[in-house]
């Protein structure tokens, strides 16, 4: 577990000096945190009939236990399995209502290649954060908000919002 928490701390100090989430991190609205595996919230996601986490109840479980961080929009990090009912697989999710929160986990970006890994990390924590901040899905193949359904598309991907998200970006943190 120590190896665990020390990689997820890389990857937030990573995170913290990525350029696009700066400009997230400067409005202070943003907390983040690891989610471990003994963690009786991620204990009570878990689907024994898929051997994977829920992320929607995950979502739901989170975003009841928001008071150390009122108005403020939390990403969790977990290396667990996680999935929609609708879906085999996710590699994060982000919730708006009833407590702005997002889950990205790293089970799936795992890869030797450390550089790889942190890369398609920062670009799946960046696509739920967007989504805390009323991004949607973006057409442009290289945008942080385009849909990733596997991870070449992550791969393909940029560790940047395209002009256009942005912009809605810039206009959702003036609006806040």
């Amino acid at each position: 577990m120590i190896e665990t928490l020390k990689s997820a701390d890389i990857l937030l100090n990573i995170l913290f000096q990525e350029s696009s989430f700066k400009l997230l991190e400067s409005i202070n609205e943003i907390s983040t945190s690891y989610i471990d595996r003994s963690d009786s919230r991620l204990q009570a996601a878990y689907d024994f009939k898929r051997q994977k986490h829920n992320a929607e109840v995950l979502i739901d479980y989170l975003s009841t236990d928001l008071s150390d961080v009122l108005n403020k929009k939390k990403l969790f990090i977990t290396d667990v399995d996680i999935f929609r009912p609708q879906a085999e697989f996710v590699f994060g999710l982000s919730k708006s209502s009833g407590g702005e929160v997002a889950v990205v986990s790293t089970y799936r970006l795992k890869i030797l290649d450390e550089e790889l890994f942190i890369s398609r990390f920062l670009k799946e924590a960046l696509h739920e954060l967007g989504h805390l901040f009323r991004l949607g899905h973006c057409q442009d193949k290289f945008c942080a908000m385009n849909l990733s359904l596997n991870l070449k598309d992550i791969d393909f991907k940029k560790i940047r919002f395209c002009r256009s998200c942005r912009k809605l970006l810039e206009e959702s943190i003036n609006d806040n």
